[in-house]
């Protein structure tokens, strides 16, 4: 009865009229040059809550648009909006240029999660309708699974009291990582002035989270470095996975292999209820730790759950208070 019903409200769906779309399926849109405030590095955020972790706040670059917001136009090109509907969920982010009347607008992909519609482009994504069936779909399946089929693994949060990471003021564990090059690097190769940011994530693959975190900190890499803590993330993929993200994204700051997790297991970071299931195997629970140039750990910032992350705001404040 349950897959009639769904049958059914498939066959109820009708597809708008279609647009241009990309030659494949999967195909990486190009990067549009009016992209002016790189509303395509947050293709992930669309569908999640506006106050959501992971956001970019309230800035005078930065705007967050929900119904009834009035939203003057301007002539800054890095000027970005993300909408939300009436429900608070990001439905659209763009930049606006008044004086060209050009957009640039990302909206929802949800098989890939690659950024969709792009107005003001030669290239238009494909029609948004198979995507609100699935989600359609994947919702009315999910509501018929009972309840411990659907909840959040335990893994999801770190255990009552755990700390994670070494104890702030103590040495930092000695470390070997690899550059998208495959040449070594430790804690001295990295630092800078004061010290090194080192951000461990899950993987810059298949975690949607690490990446939106790793783009966002794109924006704060240079004021990190300013400061002298120059930015360095490590994850256990390989090379060529974090070559891959660093070119689609212009990352500019350093993303490190760690073959074997052994620098994670070094800092004891990682998630032992992941030991033996596949690619999720030797992943650290994700932290951002800053470490001086001595090796001493100055300070650390994690969230209780993988899916939050603290916010670049955060962790640039934190950067400002160390000495």
């Amino acid at each position: 009865a349950t897959m009639s019903l769904v049958l059914a409200m498939a066959a109820c769906t009708s597809p708008p009229r279609a647009v241009e779309a990309p030659s494949s399926p999967n195909a990486a849109l190009p990067t549009p040059s009016n992209d002016t405030c790189g509303a395509s590095m947050y293709c992930e955020l669309i569908g999640q809550p506006i106050d959501g972790p992971g956001v970019p706040g309230e800035s005078r670059l930065n705007r967050l648009v929900r119904p009834g917001t009035q939203v003057t136009m301007d002539d800054i090109a890095q000027h970005r909006n993300i909408e939300a509907n009436a429900a608070g969920a990001i439905q659209m982010i763009n930049c606006r240029q008044a004086r060209t009347g050009s957009f640039f607008r990302v909206r929802r992909n949800l098989s890939t999660c690659r950024c969709g519609l792009m107005v003001g482009h030669p290239h238009h994504a494909r029609s948004l309708w198979r995507y609100s069936v699935k989600n359609l779909l994947a919702a009315i399946l999910m509501a018929t699974l009972p309840v411990s089929a659907t909840a959040l693994p335990a893994v999801a949060q770190l255990p009552a009291g755990m700390e994670l990471g070494p104890t702030v003021g103590a040495k930092a564990p000695p470390f070997t990582v690899a550059t998208i090059g495959r040449e070594a690097r430790n804690l001295q190769s990295v630092v800078g002035e004061k010290g090194a940011t080192l951000v461990f994530v899950r993987s810059a693959d298949w975690c949607p989270f690490c990446k939106l975190q790793l783009r966002s900190l794109n924006e704060i890499a240079d004021d990190l470095d300013a400061m002298g803590w120059p930015v360095t993330a490590i994850s256990c993929d390989s090379p060529e996975v974090l070559d891959t993200l660093t070119k689609a994204n212009s990352i500019t700051y350093s993303l490190m292999s760690d073959p074997g997790s052994k620098a994670i297991d070094a800092f004891g970071l990682r998630n032992e209820a992941m030991n033996g299931k596949a690619r999720f195997e030797g992943i650290p629970h994700p932290i951002i730790l800053f470490i001086a140039k001595d090796g001493t750990v100055k300070a650390k910032l994690y969230e209780a759950t993988y899916q939050k992350r603290p916010t670049g705001e955060v962790v640039v404040q934190k950067a400002r208070t160390l000495k």
